[in-house]
């Protein structure tokens, strides 16, 4: 088996959890061509690295499903990295965020370290920790100070870090109303909305005529809503798309 030492580091934001993972990995007796990773569902991986001192020896990567495998350019013993970077996309109703670690396979985990910051706006805790030790002193409820880096060392890869959003994610948007003569022209542009408000509803004053049915522009799009006498409204399969539910 490999020996690995892992050095972590995520940071938590209102829309998405980042993460960069340094493994230190140790072949002391039969040249490795390719490492294989077990990568959280959750996590997009964006760029791979694999160094031995300075020289570069990555060939290729790829994944498929939660496998993640990196081929490397030559048969390589000895010391050499590899780094990992990636993001996880949290919705405006993830009430808790999971911090999973990759796993290389056939290494035997000598050390591994975790960093948390919370970049956030509603604030995080520390739920669950599993067998994992804190290296410093939190506040006396176990909540993150914001753009503090917080550490940990993982005593079993199997370990994960389970964090509580201690607010919602409000909603934020912006609006822009155009009159001329006897038309209105309204845009509407939401960056936020929480499934715990209901679903999302434009009212008119009755008779109200519209020269084009209302849409809501979100980060994913345009979103169609749903005519119901003089109120707007999302439909079920647009909730699904954001939310992951269909009613409230």
């Amino acid at each position: 088996a490999h020996e690995l030492r892992m050095v972590q580091s995520c940071t938590v934001r209102d829309k998405e959890l980042s993460c960069s993972c340094r493994m230190d990995v140790e072949t002391s007796q039969v040249p490795v061509f390719r490492h294989r990773i077990e990568v959280p569902a959750e996590l997009r991986v964006t760029d791979v690295e694999v160094t031995a001192g300075e020289a570069n020896r990555l060939q290729s990567w790829h994944r498929r499903g939660d496998q993640l495998t990196v081929q490397l350019r030559e048969g390589t013993t000895g010391l050499h990295g590899i780094e990992l970077r990636g993001r996880m996309e949290l919705r405006p109703d993830d009430s808790r965020v999971r911090v999973a670690s990759p796993r290389l396979q056939n290494s035997q985990v000598l050390e591994s370290l975790l960093t948390l910051t919370d970049e956030t706006t509603v604030g995080l805790r520390l739920e669950a920790t599993g067998k994992a030790v804190p290296l410093q002193t939190g506040s006396a409820d176990d909540q993150l100070r914001s753009g503090e880096p917080f550490r940990l060392q993982l005593i079993e890869e199997s370990d994960v870090v389970v964090l509580e959003r201690l607010n919602p994610v409000e909603p934020t948007g912006r609006m822009a109303v155009l009159r001329t003569g006897d038309r209105v022209v309204m845009v509407m542009r939401l960056s936020n909305w929480s499934s715990r408000l209901g679903p999302l509803q434009m009212q008119f004053s009755p008779g109200t005529e519209f020269v084009a049915e209302p849409i809501v522009l979100t980060d994913r799009g345009p979103l169609e809503l749903v005519q119901n006498g003089d109120v707007f409204e999302s439909g079920p399969e647009q909730l699904k798309e954001l939310f992951g539910v269909t009613e409230f």
